[in-house]
């Protein structure tokens, strides 16, 4: 009778998943899914996940890889992971707020995670806030501020920041106008 008492006391779920780990595999696997679900469905999707696999079950989702695309369960997925200090969970979970992707469009937070992502040298984040800075998306538009940012990108070997840094001194936004520099800056792209 204690035995029965002690094993009320654990979840039904965990229960399954110790019977399944003692057993036959197909069986297994069915029940351990099954306990999964049910953990899912308590509240508990994130189970031993790292933020990387956060990240990756949020790129299921927005991608709809395997699951039905669905942006709220992605940003879901993308916050854990940023919460947990993931550059790149950081720049998506941004980008959603910057687009309005299963959270309404709001700049200051896509500033906020973005930055984050950026402060730790994740360069596609780093161009992102090169865009919004010229831009003035969730921040006061600034040019020299932009190509900062586009400098950083550029520095970590991201074309596109290589190209955008390029451009402002091509055309002298942001720096002094410098054909020469703007021509290395054009050189370095996909090398």
């Amino acid at each position: 009778m204690a035995e029965n008492s002690e094993r009320s006391i654990v979840p039904l779920s965990e229960r399954r998943l110790a019977i399944a780990l003692s057993g036959d595999s197909r069986i297994a696997a069915a029940m351990v899914h099954e306990a999964l679900v049910v953990a899912r469905d308590a509240g508990h999707s994130t189970i031993g996940e790292s933020p990387q696999q956060q990240y990756e079950r949020g790129l299921s989702h927005y991608q709809g890889i395997g699951v039905p695309q669905d942006y709220a369960e992605a940003v879901k997925c993308f916050r854990k992971a940023a919460e947990r200090a993931h550059s790149c969970g950081q720049y998506i979970l941004g980008s959603c707020y910057r687009h309005g992707r299963g959270v309404p469009q709001d700049y200051d937070k896509a500033i906020e995670w973005v930055r984050l992502a950026a402060e730790q040298g994740l360069a596609e984040a780093e161009h992102a806030l090169s865009i919004c800075y010229s831009n003035g998306e969730g921040v006061p538009k600034d040019e020299t501020e932009a190509v900062r940012w586009s400098r950083r990108a550029a520095e970590h070997g991201l074309a596109s920041g290589q190209t955008r840094l390029g451009f402002a001194y091509h055309q002298g936004h942001g720096v002094v106008q410098d054909y020469s520099e703007a021509i290395t800056e054009h050189s370095k792209k996909g090398s």
